[in-house]
């Protein structure tokens, strides 16, 4: 038989850590704003489900759904299928969340992160406010469209695409579970937007005027930034017991780093010297954080503090990108490649699974390599093609050959003199014999087979020729 019931909130008792219910300001239990329902199913179980905030109204729709239930168990009505099941947005909502909580639904095969799983939870709830979802069904291209355009005109277009991922992405859910048929945002592409201003290099001059200004605490925590390039998040997550001190190195467990795998950067001997101390000085244990770094909006205020302090401008005309707590990063990485290191190292020091990452994002070239490069390569182009002239005058100073070629082009022949050649066609033969190419590793000419090539022409005619030179170029002398 069909019913409704209410539920009331609860907490943990401070002092014991049980469950209580939550008490209002006359003592009285507090319910949840929305009604629960029991029904019998096709398989005579009881089960229940969550109404509206009305009492009569969620009767009755639980008195609906047990009545459907009792035809499919007469035959009278097919069993829908799952996406047929009207779903209620909070529940699913709900369990979305629990699920990329769980061990194996992030990325690398971690949960998510907690910073990611709190931004998700505030999207989905900030939807199914804006587009008044009481199911999941009630999900459709053209309402998500419209408060996306809304969303445009007001906030920047990475976080408009942010809203967009992740509303798409609970849509995937949703099909994935067979809780939607189909996905009703198949077509919705990714917003077209610019890229965010880079974080720009930060040149030698400016890092030493930068751990020159800062607080203690904060230069070891730029001293480590520049030395491993971890990320903001990576650096919070540094523990006392990270530190190996006879390696050095610092290293990081997969769950705590961006790509989700175990890293371990080596440090200078010097900044574990100084990392040692800084532990005894502060009494930190092994478990303790390594550095102090608090949330990422006071630790970018302070860096921004610190570049004012220091007189390091956040931008330089001509040039892309700002100074921020990430170009720490970015000038670890170019100090990395200019070091000559081979790509994989370069690669394996930033933790990049691709090269494209390395060398377009993060690597810049730099104006005096660039012009002791083109020296040198205009140099080494100049002695090569200086080496070949001198090889040609010498070539043609000999008298060995005499390389002329013929004005159409047609008859080409190599003769060791300068002789008259004629047959009775009237045309001028070049035969296989005659034919020579340099040996570069004999310093000579020699011989060659080639094949007879004619031309017709009237009267005697002094065939002159082109010598080739093994490498298949031409050298006229």
């Amino acid at each position: 038989m069909a019913s409704v019931y209410q539920t009331f909130e609860k907490e943990r008792d401070p002092a014991t850590g049980k469950l209580r219910f939550k008490l209002d300001a006359k003592g009285k239990r507090i319910p949840h704003d929305l009604y629960r329902y029991r029904y019998v199913d096709r398989h005579g179980r009881t089960r229940s489900g969550t109404g509206t905030n009305g009492k009569t109204k969620t009767l009755q729709a639980a008195r609906e759904r047990e009545a459907f239930e009792a035809k499919i168990r007469r035959g009278e009505a097919k069993a829908p299928k799952v996406s047929d099941e009207l779903r209620l947005y909070q529940d699913a909502t709900r369990e979305y969340l629990l699920w990329g909580s769980m061990a194996g639904r992030g990325r690398g095969g971690f949960p998510w992160a907690t910073a990611h799983h709190v931004q998700r939870g505030k999207l989905l709830e900030w939807w199914g406010k804006r587009l008044a979802l009481r199911y999941v069904q009630d999900l459709s291209l053209a309402k998500v469209e419209q408060a996306l355009q809304v969303l445009g005109r007001k906030l920047k277009p990475n976080t408009v695409e942010r809203y967009r991922e992740g509303i798409a992405a609970f849509c995937d859910w949703l099909v994935d579970r067979g809780y939607l048929e189909s996905d009703p945002l198949r077509t919705l592409k990714p917003a077209r937007h610019e890229p965010e201003e880079p974080h720009r290099l930060l040149k030698p001059e400016e890092l030493n005027k930068l751990l020159a200004v800062a607080p203690e605490p904060r230069k070891l925590l730029y001293r480590v930034a520049l030395a491993t390039g971890y990320r903001q998040g990576e650096l919070r997550a540094l523990k006392v017991r990270n530190l190996d001190a006879f390696g050095p190195s610092l290293s990081l467990d997969a769950k705590h780093t961006k790509n989700r795998k175990a890293a371990s950067q080596p440090i200078p001997p010097e900044l574990a010297t100084d990392l040692k101390r800084w532990i005894q000085a502060t009494g930190r244990n092994a478990n303790d954080a390594l550095l102090s770094l608090s949330d990422k909006k006071t630790a970018w205020e302070n860096f921004e503090r610190d570049r004012k302090r220091a007189g390091i401008p956040k931008s330089i005309p001509g040039e892309k990108g700002r100074a921020t707590f990430h170009s720490l990063r970015v000038s670890y990485v170019q100090s990395v490649v200019n070091s000559g290191a081979d790509l994989k190292t370069i690669m394996e020091l930033a933790r990049h699974s691709v090269a494209q990452m390395t060398l377009e994002t993060y690597a810049k070239p730099d104006a005096a390599l660039k012009r002791e490069a083109a020296l040198k390569a205009s140099e080494l182009v100049t002695a090569v093609a200086s080496r070949e002239y001198e090889r040609k005058r010498a070539v043609a100073g000999s008298g060995e050959v005499d390389v002329t070629q013929d004005e159409e082009g047609d008859c080409v022949s190599v003769e060791a003199a300068n002789q008259p050649l004629s047959n009775p066609g009237g045309g001028a033969t070049c035969m296989p014999s005659q034919v020579q190419t340099f040996d570069d590793s004999q310093a000579e000419w020699v011989r060659a087979p080639a094949s007879p090539v004619s031309r017709r022409s009237s009267g005697p005619n002094r065939v002159r020729g082109i010598a080739t030179s093994r490498d298949g170029l031409g050298h006229q002398g």
